[in-house]
């Protein structure tokens, strides 16, 4: 007998409760980690602003990452100086347990971040900026086991800059060439 509660679920058995992510699996009908090849839980977190944000972050992050069994971690962090992100803003996410920082809308108003997004990999402006501008919009970073994980940044047109190019047209473009490219 089963019952889901929210995101989790408990499941009755003769050896007695089984909880969390095993019961959530065995509700929706998965196989065990033991039976599967692999399963890859990834946590993407959302805007942490300010010091604040910062702070939290390098407080609990690998507390949550412990806890919940998380493989690859993706952090948004445009705000992390309220609006925009410095690069020792990008370094202590990045040392809080993040492998990879998104970036948006805000990623230039700190612009001592534009040398930055060249000499750091782990940290991706949107793709989809048109014409010639640092850093770079995707990237392949390794997971578990050596797994090899995409990561695609894209920003939305609606109300935002002109200057970005269809953010649809840039996936095509950059998975049809970094895919094949990396075997990702």
């Amino acid at each position: 007998d089963t019952h889901v509660l929210g995101q989790h679920a408990v499941e009755y058995e003769k050896q007695g409760p089984v909880k969390g992510r095993e019961a959530g699996r065995r509700a929706a009908g998965l196989r065990s980690r033991e039976e599967t090849n692999m399963l890859l839980d990834i946590l993407s977190v959302g805007d942490g602003v300010g010091e604040v944000g910062q702070d939290i972050l390098s407080r609990r992050l690998g507390e949550i990452q412990g806890r919940e069994v998380i493989h690859f971690t993706v952090v948004n962090g445009e705000n992390a100086s309220g609006v925009g992100i410095t690069p020792r803003q990008a370094r202590g996410i990045l040392e809080a347990g993040a492998d990879v920082i998104t970036l948006g809308n805000h990623t230039w108003n700190r612009l001592q971040i534009a040398d930055f997004l060249d000499s750091d990999g782990h940290i991706l402006r949107p793709a989809n900026y048109a014409g010639r501008v640092p850093g770079r919009g995707f990237g392949v970073f390794r997971g578990p086991a050596g797994v090899r994980i995409g990561v695609l940044n894209l920003m939305g047109r609606l109300e935002l800059n002109s200057n970005l190019d269809s953010p649809f047209q840039a996936a095509d473009r950059l998975l049809r060439v970094e895919v094949h490219q990396h075997h990702v």
